[in-house]
């Protein structure tokens, strides 16, 4: 049986500018949402998120982004709320992660729109998904980020995490033991 929708994971997250966002696992539903954030990315966001570029993506792609087993994978989004804490339903990042088969590490991917970057939400999304997977006791989060993407290297260096640049396929692969 499927892990159900983990509603315990939800919370509010201040970012610097003093917008409110909730942190939360994806659903289903997510989609039209999903696709609309992924669409406004920035080109480079994009080939830093995806390494290369990636103009659209398929019904079937962007269904297998949000429907996801909780067992398996966990995505956690940063949704905009209005004034009154209501979901305004706008994207600002996607972390996730996919747990390999032995169930003792994650790979994980991140991206967050380049308008709310400098604002502690990537920060807050990797703290976020590191915690999960220690909670779920892996042993080891690891992600590939291109060489050139120093913000997100800093960030992976600020939280512990480990890199080595493979110069010949032109990937920084950081990790760290949980």
């Amino acid at each position: 049986m499927p892990y159900p929708y983990p509603n315990e994971l939800e919370e509010i997250f201040t970012m610097a500018s003093g917008q409110r966002v909730l942190l939360r696992p994806i659903r289903p539903e997510d989609e039209p949402a999903h696709h609309e954030f992924l669409s406004e990315l920035t080109p480079e966001d994009n080939r830093f998120r995806f390494f290369g570029k990636v103009k659209e993506l398929s019904h079937e792609e962007m269904a297998h982004f949000v429907n996801i087993d909780y067992d398996t994978e966990m995505a956690f989004i940063a949704c905009t709320l209005n004034e009154d804490g209501a979901r305004a339903h706008v994207t600002l990042g996607v972390v996730r992660v996919i747990i390999d088969a032995k169930g003792d590490a994650a790979e994980f991917a991140i991206v967050v729109r380049s308008d709310v970057h400098h604002q502690g939400l990537g920060w807050k999304l990797m703290d976020k998904i590191t915690g999960y997977c220690r909670s779920r006791g892996l042993k080891t989060l690891a992600g590939d980020v291109l060489p050139e993407n120093h913000h997100m290297l800093d960030l992976m260096c600020d939280l512990g995490f480990k890199k080595h640049i493979d110069y010949e396929e032109r990937v920084a692969r950081v990790s760290l033991a949980l």
